[in-house]
């Protein structure tokens, strides 16, 4: 493939001519752009330069066109741009933000990822949002006892995950809100900076998330993907972290609830997160229903933090979570599986277009 940030300097495209350019759709499902049809049939087609433009840097195609560096973060047809290309410039203002963190029980888990949060070099207002999920550990509601009490929900009684984000979520009145395990840790002071200049870059990104690894330093999460029939699975996981294909700004189809960056206007938008999802699967089902009303979701590789996943269950997976997760996992399938599926070449299958009953 032709290195797409090349510019053709014999036969550069102009604006406003016929000139088209060979492109090949190679996700193994028809799309549909603007009113341009693209088959999946791994032929080169001709299509009109505005629409070459709009897909450069998108992982379904392959494209014979040659476009100059920077890449604008801010043009909508933007969905993949280098880590290194993009702006790193503090900001005049810092929005609000609000770190949710769902507790239960893990007191070890709790306070290392709490000491590790402190490391946070964030220039604007942050507030930590602790939520006790009927937590019977005395260490633990030692530690959450020594949070002020506006900044903390209690519930006497176990909720699932969505139903205890959301509670944290309807305290906060701040313009960003992350949903944090306590089973993370925070090992680059700069990863909420990270996060949020990205947002405040794309006005059209209404979910982020960053960079996960495992404790031994591998890749854990870089976005999620949908091989066909599954709930969803984690991109490159296991590869080392430095691998180029892990260190693209993309817009995927989802991003993990273990660290989740929620744009306030779009969540008051849109709704919260789904609560019948006890546990598993309330993340990727709300990224796919904000990318579905026209919201963007982007996995960004600048922002890095260690997740030590299942640490909080580990050993212990009462029949209660047992059932919560197979509920959960059996909602996904019959309310996006379809979607999801269509999903496996990497893209959204059903654009927002203006073509009504179009589908890929």
């Amino acid at each position: 493939m032709v290195n797409k940030f090349i510019w053709h300097k014999l036969h550069p495209p102009t604006p406003h001519t016929d000139q088209t350019l060979p492109v090949r759709n190679i996700s193994g499902i028809t799309h549909y752009h603007g009113r341009v049809k693209i088959p999946a049939d791994g032929k080169w087609h001709d299509v009109p330069v505005d629409l070459a433009k709009r897909l450069i840097g998108d992982g379904n195609y392959h494209v014979k066109g040659l476009w100059p560096r920077p890449v604008d973060p801010t043009d909508p047809k933007v969905s993949r741009i280098w880590k290194d290309d993009v702006p790193t410039q503090g900001l005049r203002n810092w929005p609000t933000v609000s770190i949710v963190i769902p507790v239960y029980n893990s007191p070890e888990l709790l306070a290392r990822c709490l000491d590790s949060l402190r490391m946070t070099k964030y220039p604007g207002p942050m507030t930590w949002i602790l939520v006790d999920n009927a937590s019977t550990d005395a260490m633990t509601l030692q530690i959450v006892g020594r949070i002020s009490g506006d900044c903390l929900v209690r519930f006497d009684l176990p909720q699932g995950f969505a139903t205890a984000a959301n509670a944290g979520v309807k305290l906060s009145k701040a313009d960003y809100h992350v949903l944090l395990n306590q089973d993370t840790e925070i090992i680059h002071p700069d990863w909420l900076a990270t996060l949020i200049r990205w947002m405040i870059l794309r006005p059209q990104c209404g979910i982020c998330g960053p960079k996960l690894l495992f404790g031994d330093g591998s890749i854990q999460e870089a976005g999620i993907e949908f091989p066909q029939g599954t709930i969803g699975q984690h991109r490159f996981a296991r590869l080392n972290p430095d691998v180029p294909c892990a260190n693209w700004y993309e817009k995927v189809q989802a991003v993990t609830g273990a660290v989740f960056c929620i744009r306030s206007a779009m969540s008051d938008q849109i709704g919260l997160l789904d609560e019948e999802y006890k546990f598993g699967c309330e993340d990727t089902a709300y990224c796919l229903w904000s990318t579905l009303l026209g919201w963007e979701v982007w996995y960004v590789p600048g922002s890095v933090v260690t997740h030590h996943e299942g640490a909080v269950r580990q050993g212990t997976v009462l029949p209660r979570l047992q059932a919560w997760i197979n509920q959960s996992h059996e909602k996904f399938r019959r309310e996006w599986g379809a979607w999801a599926d269509s999903c496996q070449g990497g893209g959204i299958a059903v654009l927002m277009n203006g073509l009504e009953g179009e589908t890929a």
